[in-house]
């Protein structure tokens, strides 16, 4: 793969990466709602738990795109761990922790636009991995 189409690509992840944390944080964001328990504690509902994860996970998507950016070869591994990390979002907005059943809920909005924002991460991901040139990763 050319190195040029390379940073294009991180570029894109990199908005992706920032889009996600704007989504978590600004246009998005879960509800500050607390559940009461039996006991009559308070407790953060799973949301609060998913966008905690969600946010760390986005900052390492970030932190590799800003490495592909600045990088001067062509970095497959870095790919590698983008697709890994942008599938562990979604696979936190879908089962790890999830977000409230109630679609009226302000998190359901927030999962929506992090499992379109970690699929077009990961899409990326794969075609800068399929447009590699032959022979870079070791066999």
């Amino acid at each position: 793969m050319k190195l040029k189409s390379s940073k294009v690509i991180a570029l894109l992840q990199m908005v992706i990466s920032l889009a996600m944390i704007g989504a978590l944080k600004i246009w998005a964001p879960v509800c500050g709602k607390l559940l009461t328990l039996e006991s009559g504690k308070n407790v953060p509902m799973r949301c609060y738990y998913t966008d905690k994860a969600v946010w760390m996970l986005s900052v390492v998507l970030l932190l590799c795109s800003i490495i592909l950016i600045f990088s001067k070869k062509d970095v497959q591994i870095i790919q590698i761990i983008s697709f890994v990390v942008a599938g562990l979002i979604f696979f936190t907005f879908i089962k790890a922790i999830g977000v409230c059943m109630n679609p009226e809920m302000p998190c359901n909005k927030t999962a929506l636009w992090g499992k379109c924002l970690a699929s077009a991460s990961m899409i990326f991901s794969v075609i800068a991995l399929l447009s590699r040139k032959e022979g870079q990763l070791p066999t």
